[in-house]
């Protein structure tokens, strides 16, 4: 049985996760549940026992299809191309996923509204503290101010800025939320390009492959994907002997999300033990 799975195919391994990946979006549609409150998630659109089951078992399948791609490509199945086209569709897909594991993404829209739209400081005033009326969907987060970095904000600023402009008339949030989501998902390809540059086809395919960070990102929206592309741009100029650009790149990821703060003692350590 596992011989057999071995000799598939990359391109029915990814056909299979794209499949799964249509499920979702036809099980949790982004249209049908955007701008409801309170917010569904996984469970809310999933509650008897059958749905959770089959849930994990889709869950384990892509992880499954992950792993004998990635042994396809590391055993001397290197169709580069493949790869790429596969992720790109997988993103596709993943955009008109409702946000099921996570709801950050409504956070940064309305945050992003009290600096574009109301012009005040993200990080002085709560979005309880206007009329806004997207706030029901911040939950209980909407009296707090922004955790995030400077950087992050002022991207934030920018799409919700844009998102006033572009969007169609009652499709401001939806808009919105696409938005971010085609943030993360133009990040998180830029950080699978910068890792092709210095990384082989199996080293990329775990990278644009992986459900977690395919449904994290892209499903989700989430903002790690600006940090973690800072830190991918700084690591390969470490591999190049540039440690004051990589400097420079790490920092960039610490005034995206301060959790970054964490990976510069180890750039440190590593760059005087060179």
């Amino acid at each position: 049985m596992l011989a057999a799975l071995r000799r598939l195919p990359l391109w029915s391994l990814a056909l299979i996760s794209g499949i799964i990946y249509l499920i979702f979006a036809l099980w949790f549609p982004l249209t049908a549940h955007y701008n409801q409150a309170p917010l569904a998630d996984v469970y809310s659109l999933g509650k008897a026992w059958w749905q959770g089951l089959l849930y994990g078992l889709l869950l384990t399948a892509l992880f499954g299809a992950y792993g004998l791609a990635w042994w396809r490509v590391e055993a001397g199945d290197r169709p580069v191309r493949t790869i790429w086209l596969a992720a790109i569709l997988f993103i596709l897909l993943l955009l008109f996923v409702f946000p099921i594991n996570a709801t950050d993404i409504y956070r940064y829209f309305i945050r992003g509204r009290v600096a574009s739209f109301y012009g005040e400081s993200p990080y002085l005033f709560a979005p309880d503290q206007f009329p806004d009326p997207y706030l029901p969907l911040a939950g209980e987060w909407q009296s707090f101010t922004s955790p995030y970095g400077p950087l992050w904000e002022m991207v934030a600023f920018g799409v919700t800025w844009l998102v006033q402009w572009l969007a169609p008339a009652g499709r401001v949030l939806l808009t919105g939320l696409l938005g971010f989501k085609l943030l993360a998902a133009g990040l998180f390809l830029g950080s699978g390009y910068l890792l092709s540059r210095d990384r082989g086809p199996a080293r990329l395919l775990l990278w644009l492959w992986n459900p977690a960070l395919l449904l994290t990102f892209i499903a989700n929206g989430h903002n790690d994907s600006l940090m973690l592309f800072w830190f991918m741009a700084g690591w390969l100029c470490v591999g190049r002997e540039k440690p004051y650009l990589a400097w420079f790149l790490f920092m960039l990821a610490v005034l995206s999300k301060p959790i970054g703060l964490l990976a510069l003692p180890f750039l440190f350590i590593y760059l005087w033990r060179r």
